[in-house]
């Protein structure tokens, strides 16, 4: 209850690179030089590093992924399942970031190509930044409803001291929480949660009880067995 950070960061490079042909080319946004830095690692094993020309920012490039344990790529499934797991993360990642240009290609066939869409720091150019990255992903064909909504709440400080003597209302610190997006408007719907999608400080959550305060917002409007069409980000302390 008092984590205050967002997680480690890192690992899932270095596990990624002790499991194929693994090539990471990087250039420090802020360096006037042309030349940016390649890591060439295979099987977690570094092989080269050098110069390499490069535009600002990262680019990690893998291949054979478990080239080197036969056991662990049994475990992968057929081409398409492993396709649709991917572009199922490239989507929410355009959805959080609209501000960022993503280019999606199976097989050396273009599956899409999503813009980066001018978005600044208020809530209205963080809405029409993510409705046009939306209606890039979707189309128009869906009637979606406009969510922002804001408000304060008192945290306890030691939610599970039973034992701890009771505060004051001006000893609790005050949160803030801030709910924004879109969702569909009543009678759109689907079959699954495939188009639900939900972030906490724009990283993408599968979370029961906000799942469950979805649905429940739409009460009788949704028929039994159906799910609303959202996009929503909770921002909270």
């Amino acid at each position: 209850a008092a984590i205050a950070t967002m997680g480690f960061r890192g690992e899932a490079l270095p596990s990624i690179a002790s499991v194929s042909r693994f090539t990471l080319t990087t250039r420090e946004r802020a360096s006037d030089s042309p030349e940016g830095t390649q890591l060439i690692i295979s099987g977690g094993k570094m092989l080269e590093v050098k110069a390499a020309g490069s535009a600002p920012g990262t680019s990690v490039e893998v291949r054979q992924l478990f080239f080197n344990l036969p056991a662990r790529r049994k475990f992968l499934r057929t081409e398409e399942t492993e396709s649709a797991h991917i572009q199922h993360y490239l989507t929410l990642a355009a959805l959080a970031y609209p501000e960022v240009a993503f280019t999606f290609q199976k097989d050396g066939r273009l599956v899409w190509q999503l813009p980066a869409v001018k978005t600044g720091g208020d809530v209205p150019a963080r809405l029409a930044a993510l409705r046009e990255r939306l209606r890039v992903l979707y189309g128009d064909e869906r009637r979606m409803l406009t969510v922002d909504y804001s408000a304060e709440f008192q945290s306890p400080d030691e939610p599970n001291a039973e034992t701890s003597l009771p505060s004051t209302p001006d000893s609790q610190p005050v949160s803030l929480l801030h709910l924004w997006g879109f969702i569909g408007a009543p009678g759109i719907s689907r079959s699954t949660r495939e188009d639900q999608h939900l972030f906490v400080n724009r990283r993408p959550v599968e979370n029961r009880g906000l799942n469950f305060a979805l649905l429940e917002g739409y009460h009788t409007a949704l028929m039994k067995g159906r799910y609303p069409v959202a996009c929503v980000f909770l921002e909270i302390d």
